[in-house]
């Protein structure tokens, strides 16, 4: 009775693929990050979508309907706040500064006499207070 006959050499093959197998799907499963520990901040996505929005419409030099926006790039950018924050943020130290910065960047950019040079200029600096928002919170980039 030859059931289980393999030959040696593809049963040796067979063992250390299956536990190289077992143990990528583990690994897999622990980096898995689960619903309940996903970090989301609605209002800085929103706002990440009204700023890159904008910069198409520096980029290609659409200065009127970039000023016409301007209203709600601010109302958006101003609903970022402390009191819009989730319960569970990776690094507040850093959030908190942030914040400040992001809040000089939209007060300069409400001044109703901006040039539209000066407007391009805090759009590109608003950028990196974004992504290191992104960073500092935990809530993923979109």
């Amino acid at each position: 009775m030859k059931i289980f006959a393999l030959p040696a050499l593809r049963l040796f093959t067979l063992i250390p693929l299956s536990i190289l197998t077992g143990l990528t799907h583990t690994g897999c499963e622990e980096r898995a990050e689960s619903p309940a520990l996903r970090v989301e901040w609605p209002e800085l996505t929103r706002f990440e979508a009204v700023l890159r929005e904008a910069e198409s419409l520096v980029a290609t030099q659409k200065n009127m309907e970039l000023l016409q926006m301007r209203t709600t790039l601010l109302k958006v950018g101003w609903s970022v706040t402390p009191a819009s924050l989730p319960g569970k943020v990776h690094d507040m130290e850093k959030i908190r500064p942030l914040l400040g910065d992001l809040a000089a960047k939209l007060n300069a950019l409400a001044v109703a006499t901006l040039e539209t040079r000066k407007m391009n200029e805090l759009l590109a600096a608003t950028r990196p207070i974004l992504e290191e928002l992104f960073e500092a919170s935990g809530v993923p980039h979109p």
